[in-house]
């Protein structure tokens, strides 16, 4: 397969992407095994392309979707032409992984929608929350799209409802680097990722405190290593140091998605209400 550049000083992996309808990941993946030449030489996926540049794909062998098409029910909260929103039940996976092989959220998305690059395992997949967190996840439904969201990840307006243990009055923001071990544990320690928490107090019992959280980055468990290391860990989180679990389940929502839409530019604003299981706690709470 044979195409011409028609943009000058575009990144080869940004244009392919674009242009083919696929993931700029497979792309990468395709130019670092020298599957892509331009101009009949092997490049990076930085390279920069020139007006009239002749870029050469070697295809890949195409193999058939691994994801099972299951009968699962579905909370869909927002849907158009471009996107998917689905308000995922706490203890259901996003997509599968080792261990998870079904019984996932995209076998239940494949069973009733078309979504991007569904010959993988995660299809439209532009973001994921942990199995135990419910709440708002985002799919797409073409590879341009995703590309388009993926690439603008970090101007989306990210906000969750934690319950944590302890009474953790006022607001603050949490700035930590983030490390992983073998098991998956995630540690703060003085090297790794950046992670940024801000919360603020809605609600406290006897023993538990209701946050509202945002995210400025979006490390993994970075909510429940923020709340942990603050004392205060997420009700139901025993892997971070909770002993309570008084609604059988993870205490931590995904509630609210704001971001500008890929293809019309309107702002979208996406939000869910508190947890009726989270509400029950504070019952007898005065607002903060």
């Amino acid at each position: 397969m044979k195409i011409q550049s028609k943009e000058e000083n575009i990144r080869l992996d940004q244009y392919l992407a674009r242009e083919l309808d696929i993931s700029r990941s497979k792309i990468q993946k395709d130019i670092k095994e020298g599957l892509v030449k331009v101009n009949g030489k092997n490049v990076n996926s930085s390279f920069l392309l020139s007006i009239d540049d002749e870029i050469e794909i070697t295809k890949r062998n195409s193999k058939p979707s691994t994801v099972e098409p299951l009968d699962i029910p579905l909370d869909v909260v927002y849907e158009d032409e471009y996107l998917l929103v689905i308000n995922k039940q706490s203890g259901l996976v996003v997509h599968p992984a080792p261990g998870h092989y079904t019984d996932t959220l995209v076998n239940a998305l494949t069973n009733k929608f078309k979504l991007s690059n569904i010959d993988n395992e995660r299809p439209g997949i532009v973001h994921r929350i942990d199995k135990d967190t419910s709440g708002l996840v985002l799919f797409a439904k073409s590879e341009r799209v995703k590309n388009i969201m993926q690439d603008n990840w970090d101007k989306v307006v990210r906000k969750y409802y934690a319950v944590v243990c302890g009474k953790l009055n006022g607001e603050g923001e949490v700035k930590q680097y983030l490390s992983e071990d073998k098991t998956l544990r995630v540690y703060v320690s003085d090297k790794g990722k950046l992670a940024i928490t801000q919360y603020k107090c809605l609600k406290v019992s006897s023993v538990y405190s209701l946050m509202d959280v945002l995210i400025k980055t979006g490390r993994r468990n970075q909510i429940r290593v923020c709340f942990s290391s603050l004392g205060h860990p997420i009700i139901g989180d025993k892997k971070y140091g909770a002993k309570r679990n008084p609604i059988g389940r993870l205490g931590l929502h995904a509630y609210y998605l704001e971001f500008k839409h890929p293809v019309s530019s309107k702002n979208i604003v996406i939000e869910d209400e508190i947890p009726a299981n989270f509400k029950v706690i504070f019952e007898s709470a005065t607002k903060k």
